[in-house]
């Protein structure tokens, strides 16, 4: 039997991405590295046949949903970084790879592999990706536009936030996806409002609002350098669907 090079593990955190996993890929993968499925128990029998099997091993995990959000994730992180480790314990940390699809959990796989060696998301390139005002910041240093933008925008009355950022403006989420915790800010009541019922201010940012067509760009970066593109269009924003 072929020895393994290595293993590559994926976590599967989200439902929704459970469509990703495409076996012909994974088999293919399998040929040369052990691949190993850490997925949710709750996925459990929603997975078909043909993924489950073309993974050398899937392994579930369970963690109770506790209101206490530091404490779950901390439980979370503990429980991924054990099953990890497991799955990685036969080879040399520079020869697995870990991944994660779902961007709400790939800020707590970075931090259960952290230390490990093994290749996978590093905590400071996910606070990159996950933190708007980071990732503003940092791809404006290379000549990209941004909103204009403020985190500590409650430190401004309304007055002042239109004339830095013109009306209407946005407030969101500094680490949210899908456009969950969207608002569009036209009045002062309506700014007033939102400060009124969201607890965690600090968590969000105001921006620059910009009407018009919108685009992402999903990009492949090999040893630095993008080797692939994808640009898509939306038929509508996420924003726009918010209200139905």
């Amino acid at each position: 039997m072929k020895s393994k090079k290595g293993a590559v593990v994926t976590v599967l955190t989200k439902l929704a991405k459970i469509d990703l996993l495409e076996p012909e890929v994974i088999s293919l993968i399998g040929n040369d590295y052990d691949t190993v499925l850490l997925a949710k128990k709750c996925f459990q029998g929603l997975l078909t046949e043909a993924v489950t099997e073309s993974f050398n091993q899937v392994v579930y995990f369970d963690v109770d949903d506790l209101d206490d959000v530091v404490t779950h994730n901390a439980l979370l992180r503990n429980c991924l970084r054990q099953h990890i480790a497991d799955a990685v314990s036969c080879y040399l940390p520079e020869c697995c790879f870990v991944f994660c699809e779902d961007e709400r959990s790939i800020e707590l796989v970075a931090e259960a592999i952290e230390g490990m060696g093994v290749d996978g998301p590093m905590q400071d390139k996910v606070s990159l990706f996950r933190d708007k005002d980071k990732m503003k910041n940092f791809v404006k240093q290379y000549g990209i536009a941004v909103p204009e933008h403020v985190v500590n925008f409650t430190s401004f009355d309304y007055p002042n936030l239109v004339e830095m950022l013109g009306s209407p403006f946005v407030i969101k989420p500094l680490s949210g996806s899908g456009s969950l915790g969207f608002h569009l800010i036209s009045t002062k009541d309506e700014y007033m409002s939102f400060l009124s019922y969201v607890d965690n201010v600090s968590q969000y940012h105001a921006e620059t609002y910009i009407e018009g067509d919108l685009f992402h760009i999903d990009s492949v970066v090999v040893n630095g350098k993008v080797v692939a593109n994808c640009v898509s269009e939306y038929i509508h924003p996420v924003s726009s669907l918010l209200d139905g």
